[in-house]
């Protein structure tokens, strides 16, 4: 059975990703004096992730599309404001330098929610850490995690950052993955705008 690797996320809009990749620009003039191994994302693959699904049956796409449509069909929109970056984990030895988002409104949690009680029931399981909104900005490269990355900590907390204002969003996108040799690329097989529809009476 043929299969691809999908995931449900927020897409940005190049002007957000540009301030998005200033940040990132600023943390690796500082980190890179100090540490190497670091993996820095692309402005193309600067995302939010909701969901990942991982590897997705292609006769499911179809009706995982009408699934994440019925839900957007009964979301606003809503804000997401920026915050400092962060790491995972967050104390030892980071693996991965983050974008904090703050989800001011609560609905973002609600969509992550939805999404993931609707995918239940295509098998796919709801992960097992609290779901925590944020947008990758490097990742250390596998075998070359070691004790100089806990310095990252505190280069994140001295380094003078402007985090991007906050960012309107109105839409929904369903993912694939497509490996490549410089790293995966992202296609949208679905975007969703984000609507509450009128109910008319009978």
């Amino acid at each position: 059975m043929r299969s691809v690797r999908t995931f449900v996320g927020i897409d940005f809009p190049d002007e957000l990703k540009n301030q998005i990749l200033e940040v990132q620009r600023s943390l690796i003039e500082n980190i890179n004096r100090k540490i190497s191994g670091i993996q820095w994302t692309p402005l193309e693959r600067l995302h939010l992730t909701v969901f990942f699904l991982g590897q997705t049956p292609v006769s499911r796409l179809v009706d995982i599309r009408m699934a994440l449509a019925d839900i957007t069909n009964n979301c606003e929109p809503f804000e997401l404001k920026f915050e400092r970056p962060g790491t995972f984990p967050a104390t030892g030895r980071p693996r991965i330098v983050f974008l904090n988002v703050a989800d001011t409104s609560g609905i973002l949690h609600e969509l992550n929610d939805k999404v993931s009680n609707v995918l239940a029931g295509f098998g796919y399981e709801r992960p097992k850490t609290h779901f925590h909104p944020h947008v990758t900005l490097g990742r250390m490269r596998r075998g070359r995690e070691n004790r100089q990355n806990a310095d990252i900590v505190e280069i994140l907390r001295t380094t003078n950052l402007t985090v991007p204002p906050p960012s309107f969003i109105d839409e929904l996108t369903f993912f694939q993955s497509v490996p490549n040799w410089d790293g995966p690329r992202y296609e949208p097989l679905a975007r969703f705008l984000l609507q509450v529809k009128p109910e008319f009476p009978f």
